[in-house]
C-alpha cells in the first residue's frame, strides 16, 4: 500500500502510512511530514467504542477520526536509528 496525502478533515496533510480495522472499528498510522521528512507520527480511530476499543478514555460511537493520544508521537525524530511506530497487525 502506497502512503496517501489527505486533503480534509482531522487528517489533512497528513499522511496515511498503516491502518488495520476491527469489526467495527478502524486505526490508522499518519505521519506529519516536512519537506518529504517524517517529523511526527499520529494514531487516530474512529467506529465503535463502546467497550473502549479505541483507547481514548471514553466509550461512544465515533463517526470522525480522533487522535489516539496515549500512543502517538512515540515518534524520536532526533534519533535516525530509531523508527517510527511498529506496523499495525490485527
Amino acid at each position: 500500500m502506497e502512503p496517501t496525502l489527505l486533503n480534509s478533515g482531522e487528517l489533512e496533510r497528513k499522511v496515511i502510512v498503516d491502518a488495520a480495522a476491527g469489526e467495527e472499528h478502524t486505526i490508522v498510522v499518519a505521519q506529519v511530514r516536512r519537506n518529504g521528512k517524517c517529523v511526527s507520527e499520529l494514531v487516530y480511530g474512529c467506529g465503535n467504542n463502546l467497550k473502549g476499543q479505541l483507547g481514548i478514555n471514553r466509550t461512544s460511537h465515533l463517526s470522525g477520526w480522533v487522535l489516539i493520544e496515549d500512543i502517538s508521537e512515540l515518534f524520536d525524530q532526533t534519533d535516525d536509528s530509531i523508527g517510527g511506530l511498529k506496523p499495525l497487525h490485527v
